[in-house]
């Protein structure tokens, strides 16, 4: 990939805007927790729950790196 391509696919400013519901939680609240997904997805979490924890309720851990080999 060449520099040109590079700032095209990686470096360019986007602006979306999106209405997207926030998952339920307690009454104790939390902290806004919102994640960027592929495909311009966003979900979005209140809770004091870290994201290693297998109790967050996304489930959904660290992503991986994607493989990068060809």
């Amino acid at each position: 990939m060449d520099i040109s391509e590079a700032i095209r696919c990686c470096l360019a400013r986007r602006t979306l805007r999106k209405v997207v519901p926030v998952e339920r939680y307690g009454e104790e609240g939390g902290r806004l927790q919102v994640f960027f997904l592929a495909n311009d997805e966003i979900r979005v979490w209140v809770s004091n729950i870290g994201l290693l924890s297998p109790d967050h309720p996304s489930r959904m851990g660290y992503p991986k790196k994607p493989d990068t080999t060809e």
